[in-house]
């Protein structure tokens, strides 16, 4: 039996979110990662890809789980609840279920019979462990004791929590310790849960949370599991999987570990839930799941015909984009004395969105893609026929625009589009 660790996305929820309650509705500055400024400020550029990535303050949580995988982390927290968090000491943590595989198949069930959504990650628990992973402290030998210190931070939040020595447990293991109570008259009991946690003891990764496929990080994985409730967003993460594999590093800069990525399992709670009744589910293991509801992206090659096909195609491309933008330019509105388009300046390119098409394999082999992880796949360059003669954003994306339906017409199959920006 293969047993997991898995990490739940919900939907954003402001009302526990100290940073964007501190900052009266902005994500940034983060709320510390740790409690000394000098162990946090590492992660400022991450404050920077927040940003850019531009993640509503109560996304759903399939928009959570690909800001996770672009992330290329799991990100820490404190598991703030009435102001309070819940994880104690100086560091965040990230939380996870211990969930044997015919586990997740029976909860894969329920949840289809209930018609809620579920996502998660999962990691194999011995690799888990060894990147410092840990089961939840449930409860205390002796009494809950809490020592009393000043706050730092708006007085409202009573952070950091952290237990006092009488407790037994020292300050750097107290992220794995979950209150517990069984006295009936206020009970308190997550042990159902199996919780494990992990937290960066060592203060030893450039990530403010646990590296799941980022490159140069003391922590590895070679097998992960992501699992989504349906086919459809199946597709979605594997093509963005392809992307970040195909790029290496992402448009804020930080790198992808291609091993990482291409160990990377996708598990549709939808195929799940179809498997038969009759299966044994507790000696039943990854690989004996159908192979369509186990899922990594695909790594098509282009034969030497299709290699030739897409030659030819862009070839045709360009002379389109170059005609059309001509074309626009005799009946543009112009200023300033004639010398320019009367239009904002810009940029135009084609995309293809279907990463995992033999076409993109083509293009890699022709050189005539550019891959940002982040950003996708740029076709060659059409907008270079309208840069030539204009800066105008109108003029750019004229002749991608006729370059686009030259590629669509010729693969018909492949979804292209064109991609504009403002200077």
């Amino acid at each position: 039996m293969t047993s997991w660790v898995m990490h739940f996305v919900h939907d954003r929820n402001t009302a526990n979110d100290p940073a964007y309650n501190i900052n009266e509705g902005e994500d940034t500055p983060f709320f510390p990662f740790h409690e000394d400024h000098a162990s946090r400020s590492r992660f400022e550029q991450w404050e920077w890809a927040d940003d850019d990535y531009c993640l509503e303050p109560d996304a759903e949580a399939f928009s959570v789980l690909l800001k996770i995988i672009s992330d290329g982390h799991i990100r820490s927290g404190w598991s703030f609840r009435n102001d309070r968090p819940t994880i104690y000491g100086p560091r965040s943590a990230c939380c996870f279920t211990e969930m044997p595989l015919y586990g997740l198949i029976e909860y894969a069930k329920q949840r289809s019979r209930e018609y809620v959504g579920a996502y998660a990650i999962g990691l194999l628990k011995q690799e888990f462990f060894a990147a410092g992973g840990r089961p939840v402290i449930y409860g205390l030998s002796g009494p809950h004791n809490e020592i009393s210190k000043p706050l730092r931070l708006p007085p409202h939040y009573s952070w950091p929590r952290k237990l006092d020595p009488s407790c037994g447990i020292a300050e750097q293991e107290q992220y794995r310790y979950v209150a517990m109570n069984l006295d009936p008259k206020r009970p308190i009991d997550w042990s159902h849960e199996r919780e494990w946690r992990w937290a960066d003891s060592d203060d030893a990764c450039s990530c403010p949370g646990l590296p799941v496929w980022l490159k140069g990080e003391p922590v590895k994985f070679t097998q992960i599991m992501i699992v989504v409730p349906s086919d459809r967003e199946a597709h979605r993460v594997l093509e963005l999987l392809k992307q970040y594999h195909d790029a290496g590093a992402h448009n804020c800069g930080h790198e992808y570990r291609h091993k990482a990525l291409l160990g990377t399992r996708i598990l549709s709670l939808e195929q799940l839930a179809a498997i038969p009744s009759t299966a044994d589910p507790t000696n039943l293991r990854l690989e004996d799941l159908p192979s369509n509801s186990l899922k990594s992206f695909d790594q098509p090659e282009a034969t030497p015909e299709l290699i030739a096909a897409v030659k030819s195609a862009l070839a045709e491309a360009h002379i389109a984009a170059e005609a059309a933008v001509e074309s626009f330019l005799l009946t543009a509105r112009y200023v300033d004395g004639g010398k320019f388009v009367a239009d904002a300046c810009g940029w135009a390119d084609l995309v293809i969105c279907d990463s995992q098409s033999p076409v993109v394999s083509a293009l890699i082999a022709l050189g005539e893609t550019t891959v940002i992880g982040g950003i996708g796949y740029r076709v060659s360059d059409f907008g270079r026929h309208g840069r030539s003669k204009d800066q105008a954003l109108s003029v750019a994306e004229a002749g991608v625009t006729a370059a686009s339906q030259v590629m669509k017409e010729r693969f018909p199959g492949v979804e292209f589009d064109v991609r504009t920006m403002w200077d």
